[in-house]
This record gives C-alpha cells, sequence and structure tokens, in this order.
C-alpha cells in the first residue's frame, strides 16, 4: 500500500507540473468546452454537443508526440463517460440503462487505436448518451397529459406561452391540467413555465454573449428586473454574476 501511495504522489507531482508548464488558456478552454458538452447532452443539444466534443479533441490533439496524443484521447473519453453516468444519475437518479449505456461506450472505446477512431467517434459518444437521456424526464411520468405538457413547453420556450394556451393545445379542462401539473410536478403551471424558461437562460448565459436583456426578451420575461429576480430565485445569484462566476470556472 505504501508502495502504490508513493507511485501516486509521484504521478501527482508530474501532472502537476505538466499543467503549470500547460498553456493556462488551453486548459481553460478545455474546462469550458466540457462543461458546454455535458449541458448540451442533458438538453438534448446534439448539434452543439458534437460541436464542443470536437473542440476537446481539437484542444487535445495540440499534444506532439504520437503516443502520448493517442493516450490522452483515451484517458479524456473514458472520464467524460464517466462524467455523464455521475451526471446522469444526479439529475435522474441511479438507472441501469445509464450504467448499461456507459459500460457499452467503454468497451467499445477500448478497440479504437488510432486518432481518426476517436474523431469518428464524436458522433458514438454523443448518439450513445443522447439515446439514455432523451425524454428521460418525460418518461418519469406515466400520465401521457404530463409527459404532453413538459414536451408542449419545451417547445414552446421562446414564444408566448400561458396557462390558456396550454390548456387549448392539451384539449383538457383548465382546472384538470392545473390540478395534475401541481400533483406531478410539484408546482403551478406558470411557475413550472418559468422554471423551465430560467434553466434556458442560465445555458445562454454560459454559451452565448447575448447581453442579459436580450436573453430576456427572447424567453418573453416582462422585463430585465424580474427576469432578475426569478433567476435570483433558482440560481441564488443574479445573471450577470452567473455568468461571471461560470466563465470563471
Amino acid at each position: 500500500m505504501t508502495k502504490n501511495y508513493e507511485r501516486f504522489r509521484s504521478q501527482y507531482e508530474q501532472e502537476i507540473e505538466k499543467m503549470n508548464q500547460a498553456e493556462n488558456e488551453e486548459l481553460v478552454e478545455l474546462y469550458k468546452a466540457q462543461n458546454r458538452f455535458f449541458d448540451c447532452i442533458f438538453r438534448s443539444r446534439k448539434k452543439e454537443a458534437k460541436k464542443e466534443l470536437a473542440t476537446i479533441y481539437r484542444i487535445i490533439s495540440l499534444e506532439p508526440e504520437d503516443e502520448k496524443r493517442l493516450q490522452v484521447l483515451k484517458q479524456y473519453y473514458f472520464f467524460l463517460i464517466g462524467g455523464f453516468l455521475d451526471r446522469y444519475t444526479q439529475t435522474f437518479s441511479f438507472d441501469k440503462k445509464a450504467l448499461a449505456a456507459s459500460v457499452a461506450l467503454i468497451n467499445v472505446m477500448e478497440e479504437w487505436n488510432l486518432e481518426e477512431e476517436f474523431f469518428e467517434g464524436i458522433n458514438v459518444l454523443v448518439d450513445g448518451m443522447l439515446d439514455t437521456t432523451w425524454n428521460e424526464d418525460i418518461q418519469a411520468y406515466n400520465n401521457p397529459i404530463i409527459s404532453r405538457f413538459i414536451t408542449l413547453v419545451e417547445q414552446q420556450l421562446y414564444q408566448a406561452l400561458n396557462t390558456n394556451i396550454l390548456v387549448g393545445q392539451l384539449e383538457v379542462s383548465k382546472s384538470h391540467i392545473s390540478r395534475l401539473v401541481n400533483e406531478e410536478l410539484g408546482m403551478s403551471i406558470p411557475n413550472y413555465v418559468t422554471q423551465k424558461r430560467i434553466q434556458e437562460a442560465a445555458y445562454l448565459l454560459q454559451t452565448t454573449t447575448s447581453p442579459v436583456k436580450a436573453i430576456a426578451e427572447r424567453l418573453r420575461f416582462s422585463s430585465a428586473s424580474y427576469f432578475g429576480v426569478c433567476f435570483k430565485s433558482v440560481y441564488g445569484c443574479t445573471p450577470r454574476q452567473y455568468r461571471t462566476f461560470t466563465a470563471q470556472r
């Protein structure tokens, strides 16, 4: 055990030294791309997720030594699969399906020995993860009306949307859908729509340079100040503070 710990300390010091010698901007860009990648996966944004994974691949490919570059690619892809399983569990709770997907992705990736396979593997990783997460939050509810309600809200975050519009689209009574949403989702229809819009706003704050006011307008908030109040009630900080904090992570 002592020898293993000594090896760990030696490897740890070596990795710290490598990081200190590396371009800090590249490390920051890699970390940001990783965070954006997982955000895209759990928002079912396939095109954007592949773009972020391609960014990760590009940064790692800057390693000049061929053998080392391949090793780092494999290690980082393993890390992403582990990170996916961890985030999935935090988001939805543990599921054999997510574990099976992670193991399957690892088994497939273990056979890759060429850089080209890792580049082509971008599609495999993203599609495999999305197959697992696709509409997981919807499938958690047995009531088809709630499933339809969740889908309609997700599809119309950037459009005018209120209880009456949703009632008309669902073709059910206002009292019935209001009761179902409260029972199944634990909040009123307006609060649920607002929560989903705030989550989308958080994504935009991380991935775009759009002004806070513009994001508020796009997501149909009546004013930037009201948007700020709603955002702080969910994330505990203002939209500008959130953008600054996530940019520094």
